[in-house]
């Protein structure tokens, strides 16, 4: 398994990778730490227990859908790439890798 990890400049970060276990490839955006805790305040909770997670997209074991298509729960590697091309941080060696299914 591979895992890649970077902050945002808005403060959310992002990770990406593939899980040769499950021969799939992911994509995941979690909120900021200023996010999760203006969530807790806002919702009287502690900042643990807030859902930090924006979206975790797979191959086909998607755990929360992404913002711009909320039902769609399996995903082509093209459809990974193209979403991954949104994130300049990712790797364009990366992106390739996904295109031509191979692991990183």
């Amino acid at each position: 398994m591979s895992r890649y990890s970077k902050t945002l400049p808005n403060g959310r970060s992002i990770a990406w990778g593939y899980d040769n276990p499950l021969n799939e490839y992911f994509l995941q955006e979690y909120k900021s730490p200023a996010e999760t805790l203006l969530e807790a305040v806002d919702d009287d909770m502690h900042q643990d227990e807030v859902d930090d997670l924006v979206f975790s997209i797979s191959n086909f074991y998607t755990i929360k859908a992404h913002p711009a298509n909320l039902k769609k729960l399996d995903y082509t590697n093209a459809e990974i790439a193209n979403i991954m091309k949104e994130y300049s941080l990712i790797p364009d060696e990366h992106i390739q890798a996904v295109l031509h299914n191979l692991p990183f």
